[in-house]
Parts: C-alpha cells; sequence; structure tokens
C-alpha cells in the first residue's frame, strides 16, 4: 500500500517537474585500436524523471567526504524490462549512458560500484551521474 502511494506521488512530481531521459543500459563493450571503443546495450528508454543538479555531491566516508556525482537522477525501478540472458533484475550499472538537458551522462561511481539507492519501498532508484560531454 506505501509503494501505490509512492508511486502516485512520483507521478505527481514527475508531471509538473519532469525531465525526458533517454537511458542505455550496457550490456558490454569491446575495444578496436582502429575504431575505439564499441558498446553493446541491452536496451534503450526513454523516460520521465526528476533531476536534480548538486553541483559536488559528496558521499560520506570515513575520515570525510567524497564529492563524485553532478547530478541526481530519480526514476520508477520498472522502468527497465529484463532481457533474454540476462542473470538479475535490471538496475543502472557503470558504462550505462543518459542523455538529459542536452548532455551525455553516465552512472558515477565509488568502489568500481555506480552511486545507486533504492528508496525503503522499492519503487525509486536515486542515480548519481556525471557529466561526460554536451
Amino acid at each position: 500500500m506505501f509503494e501505490e502511494t509512492v508511486d502516485q506521488a512520483f507521478d505527481y512530481l514527475v508531471k509538473r517537474l519532469g525531465t525526458l531521459v533517454k537511458y542505455k543500459r550496457l550490456r558490454s563493450s569491446s575495444y578496436d585500436p582502429d575504431t575505439g571503443t564499441a558498446k553493446t546495450f541491452w536496451e534503450e528508454v526513454e523516460f520521465p524523471a526528476l533531476v536534480y543538479n548538486k553541483g559536488a555531491g559528496s558521499l560520506a566516508i570515513e575520515g570525510g567526504e567524497l564529492a563524485n556525482w553532478d547530478a541526481i537522477v530519480v526514476f520508477k525501478r520498472n522502468t527497465f524490462t529484463k532481457q533474454p540472458g540476462e542473470a538479475a533484475e535490471p538496475k543502472p550499472g557503470l558504462g550505462d549512458e543518459l542523455e538529459f538537458h542536452d548532455a551525455v551522462w553516465t552512472p558515477a561511481e565509488v568502489s568500481r560500484r555506480a552511486m545507486c539507492r533504492e528508496d525503503p519501498t522499492r519503487t525509486l532508484f536515486y542515480l548519481g551521474v556525471k557529466r561526460v560531454s554536451d
């Protein structure tokens, strides 16, 4: 029941404040010395999300804080579709690409893990992202 309330509240907010995001989930990448890195994606989806800039975000760590993201993107967990051959439930990962605000972004990382959190109801993802290019 609480999940439904979170879902409805998110829909209300995203209708008024949402940003259209194009998200590409990385399946694999390979390197060719002549052409560079080539990426293959599980899927490419567009969806409305809440995006807020954090400037230089910070994460509390032992002995201080670590600045590691430029913005936070909030979106529904059920945005992705589990693809044939995919081992686990789909979620944001390193190497994924996002497009919004006329720029390309990628999930920020700490210790080789994407800066991604779920809300307590497991309804929303909160993903820290870094700008890659304009």
